[in-house]
């Protein structure tokens, strides 16, 4: 069942410091790692995002050139070596075991050392890992019980170049971009078969060409409302990430460069991204890490001390995975990620509501809170927690102006957040809270939870 995120604004939920926390589940016991690296901040609005004591910490090493990291349920993660041609799973307490060899081509033609192993990851609907593989030149599929098949491996009749990056719809479409760099010699290669490196959209067993003029289309993901595709172009000639709009069809238009790191003199290409509940996008760049604002603007850069080339959310949503080069690096951020669309790990939705409420109201407005709208809400089927948060202190940036409460609302799913608005109970139950509040202007904001 999907869930609907609304993309609020950062001055309402940032800056501000509550009495009372949400509880989480147990972490997973972990050993220590060292902190390493830097972040470069070009612009203040980076400081509500990667927090100014945020580090970076490096979990393992010595691998030959990882991609295509996916957090799972358990808090491992799987990540792809793509020269190393092997999938592996690194663990919370620091151990890493194999999951599959070979993990993107099963012959014995192609040289050793090139780019021939799998890529990227992602959940499909039944839990089961899709994956791309590029000596292979197709999607693969991993069920649970460890068994490979195949899910798309040709476009009219002609095999794909090398599927590298992918990523789900509501709608239930994949979207996927195939550059060449699983063939020894990429375009020039006697056994590639399309003229052109495309972007991609299979739906309904159907495989649609959605663009074909990107020199070397990698890193895809969406917006959070789904209306925007973006796309890396990883092009030593044309560094650049591409913003597309997308038609209710499932079609793309108005292509338009959405950031350009041509001017960028630290080396690396655009490859590997993921994006923000707020719509801020994390790609992987010259450098490092750039994290870009929804309008396009370079805020900074996330910088391992190796080139990274994907990176993945995790963990209770605000930890980065990053793959580079040799090693598996994380950081922790201020804002949650857009979870895969088909995780299949315990979350919810988490409405934010902040109030004006009137200090001679108060007590009146907590005790209602608790004897009435807690138990009503309990009632209903899907629900997981409410609490009211009453302020602090602001710590950075400006309060949201007469806000002094914060009411959070957990659901298992949005679906069944709305049938709770629209029971009796709430009818009921929630005006006597709005009566004791100076103001009915409040602003109400949407999150997934992890």
């Amino acid at each position: 069942m999907k869930t609907l995120t609304h993309p609020p604004s950062i001055a309402v939920l940032l800056p501000v410091v509550f009495l009372a926390f949400s509880c989480t589940a147990p972490p997973v016991p972990e050993v220590e790692v060292p902190s390493t690296g830097t972040v470069e901040r070009l612009d203040p609005a980076l400081d509500a995002l990667v927090p100014a004591d945020a580090q970076i910490e490096k979990l393992a090493g010595g691998f030959s050139f990882i991609e295509g990291p996916l957090a799972r349920p358990d808090g491992s993660v799987w990540f792809s070596d793509v020269v190393g041609n092997v999938v592996r799973e690194w663990a919370p307490d620091g151990t890493v075991t194999e999951i599959l060899r070979p993990g993107g081509y099963d012959g014995n033609s192609l040289p050793e050392g090139g780019f021939v192993g799998p890529n990227g990851m992602t959940y499909d609907q039944d839990g089961s890992v899709l994956l791309c593989q590029h000596g292979n030149r197709r999607i693969a599929r991993i069920a649970a019980d460890g068994t490979v098949t195949t899910v798309i491996d040709s476009f009219e009749g002609k095999k794909l170049n090398s599927p590298n990056d992918l990523v789900f719809h509501p709608d239930g479409s994949l979207y996927f971009t195939d550059p060449p760099y699983g063939l020894p010699e990429q375009d020039e290669d006697p056994t590639k078969e399309l003229d052109f490196n495309g972007v991609y959209r299979l739906a309904n067993g159907e495989l649609e060409l959605l663009v074909r003029d990107l020199t070397r289309p990698n890193g895809i993901a969406f917006s959070p409302d789904y209306k925007t595709l973006y796309v890396a172009n990883s092009d030593q000639s044309n560094r650049l990430w591409m913003a597309y709009d997308v038609n209710d069809d499932g079609s793309v238009s108005n292509g338009r460069v959405f950031a350009d790191a041509n001017s960028s003199e630290a080396a690396g290409l655009p490859d590997g991204l993921k994006v923000d509940q707020l719509g801020n996008v994390y790609a992987t760049g010259p450098g490092g890490v750039w994290v870009i604002d929804p309008s396009g603007k370079h805020l900074g850069t996330i910088q391992p001390p190796e080139g990274p080339a994907n990176v993945a959310w995790g963990d209770d949503g605000k930890s980065l995975y990053m793959t580079a080069i040799t090693g598996l690096y994380r950081i922790s951020l201020a804002v949650p990620g857009m979870r895969p669309l088909y995780a299949h790990a315990p979350r919810g939705i988490e409405l934010h509501v902040d109030l004006n409420v009137d200090p001679a109201q108060a007590r009146l407005m907590l005790r209602t809170f608790e004897t009435e709208f807690r138990q009503a809400a309990a009632q209903q089927p899907g629900f997981i927690d409410v609490k009211m948060l009453k302020l602090r202190s602001n710590l950075m940036g400006e309060t949201p102006a007469h806000v002094n409460y914060r009411f959070v609302l957990s659901f298992r799913t949005e679906e069944e957040r709305l049938k709770w608005v629209a029971s009796d109970l709430h009818q009921r139950s929630w005006p006597d809270i709005e009566n004791t509040l100076a103001s009915t202007d409040y602003t109400v904001t949407l999150f997934d939870s992890y």
